[in-house]
């Protein structure tokens, strides 16, 4: 008689169970009926548009009544919390995506909510008790500066805060209540709206009235969220068989590890250029040039925020073919939504570059002339940085996650060095330039390791990931190949073919019926 581990165990249940099987362990602990992708997107794009919208109104807002260089603050914030809360919470709610299906089906959904929100605030507790006693230094490693200790205090606090809602967000998305997850992100934007312009009429129009604003936000979605995931997990608990294989925490913690690792490295990756300005830069008000970088790139940040929550969204339904034996349809399926991501955000780009510039010219006159300057470089990067978002998902899948922390720390590479070069001579002009080679270095280090994987990339897929570079050439050379590629999509098998097509056309009409997959 043969041995078979306790892993190869799990693995074999993960893959033979039905996918009502394992759903319904939610649905009898809470009859509330789970998003397909299909209702999930739906409720992404719902929300996100508005919630994007919101955003994009409170960061217009924002860059009429703060200086340039209170811009800056903000902007460098903003960023500390965007590296700090990945590296903080240490990989744990990247977890949640990947494995809530396959503790649901060993009646273990509880327990493993239960460890991991705590593992969760104690991090959050330990970073922000860091910070507050050393703010001092922090201070002058976010601004470059001495004098924003208080600032550093409600930057520690709103971190604490800000990794609570980052778990409670990825517990609903990982059970596939999108909507819930989706309706908090917009609820805590447009709370972050409203407190930042209550903070402005109130006399303080400050970096730190921004982030108390942001602060306040997410506290009151924080208990928001935090009910309703009681409320659903509440019974979900089942009895587990006596003699039956659970699934080990070990298998958890090295995965843990290396989307800690990715979502550090990531972090970095997106404000490295900012950094670089604020510390190796010749001119004297070094948070002025970040203030214009900040302008230059509200567009891209709506790009790569929406396609970053759709890769999230992805992220369980994909991992749920996988666990189910799927590994080529999850490829297929990935290639298909790289070419439709890259080809919905090229598009965006190319309108966003054609009216960004008269919106700003229109509300600020110059103040912004520098950042308009390098809006295709910022365009062409965002574009870059979202179709990695969604290319890197089967490495996951596939607990190659190495190998997306290889790509992002030679990308940071690509980005420190490039700068090193360029921003002394060319100032913002070379940060921007730096970040967007570091950008297209990363996505196609991505197609080559999950090529090696297994992943099928069709030509039209690296094309189409080559088009946000016309973006760099401006004027209507992006928008000529925009119609041209527009006319190839509706007479042609390329970039999709006739059944990818077929396929679109009866998502579209599913979407219209009201009806799901």
């Amino acid at each position: 008689m043969s041995t078979v581990s306790a892993k190869d165990r799990i693995d074999n249940d993960a893959v033979g169970v039905s996918d009502a099987y394992t759903t319904d362990r939610i649905e009898k602990g809470r009859h509330e009926r789970q998003d397909t992708i299909l209702s999930g997107t739906t409720a992404l794009l719902v929300f996100a548009g508005l919630q994007r919208g919101i955003g994009f109104g409170r960061s217009m807002f924002l860059c009429r009544v703060l200086t340039i260089e209170t811009l800056g603050q903000w902007n460098m914030a903003f960023g500390f919390l965007s590296v700090a809360m990945p590296l903080t919470v240490m990989g744990i709610p990247g977890t949640i995506g990947r494995y809530m299906q396959l503790f649901c089906k060993h009646g273990l959904v509880g327990q493993f909510v239960r460890r991991t929100v705590l593992a969760t605030i104690g991090a959050g507790l330990s970073a922000t008790v860091v910070i507050v006693i050393y703010r001092e230094a922090f201070s002058q490693f976010i601004f470059g500066q001495a004098g924003h200790e208080t600032l550093v205090v409600w930057v520690a606090a709103t971190l604490f805060v800000m990794v609570l809602f980052s778990y409670v967000t990825r517990v609903f998305v990982a059970m596939r209540h999108q909507r819930i997850s989706s309706f908090l992100q917009f609820l805590s934007g447009a709370l972050f709206a409203a407190g930042s312009i209550l903070a402005v009429v109130t006399g303080q129009a400050s970096s730190t009235g921004v982030v108390v604003a942001q602060l306040v936000s997410l506290i009151v979605c924080c208990s928001v969220g935090g009910y309703y995931m009681w409320r659903t997990l509440r019974g979900v608990e089942t009895h587990v068989a006596i003699g039956e294989v659970r699934p080990s925490w070990s298998r958890l913690l090295p995965y843990s590890l290396s989307i800690w690792v990715f979502n550090g490295l990531s972090g970095m990756l997106y404000v490295v250029d900012r950094y670089m300005l604020v510390h190796f830069s010749d001119v004297e008000s070094a948070l002025g040039l970040v203030g214009q970088y900040h302008a230059a790139r509200i567009v891209p940040l709506f790009l790569t925020s929406v396609a970053s929550t759709f890769a999230v969204l992805l992220m369980p339904y994909l991992s749920r073919d996988w666990e189910l034996g799927k590994t080529a349809n999850v490829g297929e399926r990935l290639d298909l939504f790289v070419r439709v991501v890259g080809l919905a955000t090229f598009g965006v780009a190319v309108v966003g570059l054609l009216t960004v510039p008269m919106l700003f010219q229109w509300g600020f006159g110059n103040k912004f002339e520098l950042g308009m300057a390098i809006l295709g470089t910022t365009l062409a990067c965002a574009v870059a940085l979202s179709t990695f978002s969604v290319a890197k998902i089967y490495l996951l899948c596939d607990e190659m996650a190495s190998m997306v922390n290889a790509a992002v720390a030679i990308a940071i590479a690509v980005n420190v060095g490039a700068n090193l070069l360029l921003l002394p001579r060319f100032g913002l002009y070379g940060a921007a330039s730096s970040a967007c080679a570091s950008a297209f270095t990363l996505l196609f280090l991505m197609f080559g390791f999950a090529r090696l994987r297994g992943m099928p990339l069709s030509v039209s897929t690296l094309w189409v990931a080559l088009l946000p570079l016309t973006l760099l050439l401006g004027g209507m050379v992006p928008v000529a190949l925009l119609a041209f590629v527009s006319v190839l999509i509706v007479v042609s098998p390329v970039p999709f073919s006739q059944v990818e097509k077929d396929q679109m056309r009866r998502t579209v009409m599913r979407l219209m019926r009201g009806t799901h997959p």
